[in-house]
């Protein structure tokens, strides 16, 4: 005897669905969350190791940054002691002579030598000589006054004299020269 085809959708099994009509290839209520999930879990590990990787590459550039600065600083210690080693050799010449033979003259020029070798030396690393001449302005970035002097010559306001010279390394001020600075000669009077 023939079947007798009912229009049911549970007696065609190859349609995809189940005994209770729900298809079977769909994934079910308490699936689909459980995957959101997980996706969510696998994401959150995943940016997780990305911050990980990020913070270990800025802890090694701090440390590389360090380290140069440390290396630079070496370097630049040796540069300067490199360039001052004529000045120690000239010194050692100048120890070696006998005094007895030698002249004033010769010391005082002896002197001068390792003078102008360390300068040399110290302006290949970037250090000028502040020393301002008679009647320069006196400038309150660059010179300290140690006196102020009436003066005939030089106009007030003015560098009468360097007492010690200063120094700069580019723009930046290492010490002031020390100079006294000319004022009238009738303000002297009136405040004594």
């Amino acid at each position: 005897m023939r079947k007798r085809n009912t229009g049911n959708i549970e007696d065609h099994p190859e349609n995809g669905a189940g005994p209770d009509g729900a298809d079977a290839s769909a994934p079910s209520a308490v699936e689909e969350p459980e995957r959101a999930l997980e996706e969510a879990r696998r994401e959150a590990e995943e940016l997780r190791d990305k911050n990980l990787r990020l913070l270990a590459d800025y802890q090694n550039s701090q440390r590389r940054a360090i380290s140069n600065e440390q290396e630079a600083r070496r370097q630049g210690v040796a540069a300067v002691a490199q360039s001052m080693i004529g000045a120690i050799d000239h010194f050692d010449l100048a120890l070696a002579q006998d005094l007895s033979k030698a002249t004033p003259e010769q010391i005082v020029a002896g002197m001068r030598v390792i003078r102008d070798e360390l300068l040399r030396a110290m302006s290949q690393h970037g250090l000028a000589i502040v020393h301002p001449q008679p009647g320069e302005a006196f400038d309150p970035s660059m010179h300290e006054a140690l006196m102020r002097q009436p003066s005939h010559e030089i106009v007030p306001g003015a560098v009468i004299q360097t007492l010690q010279a200063g120094y700069r390394m580019g723009e930046r001020l290492v010490r002031p020269a020390k100079v006294i600075v000319s004022m009238e000669p009738d303000a002297s009077a009136g405040g004594a």
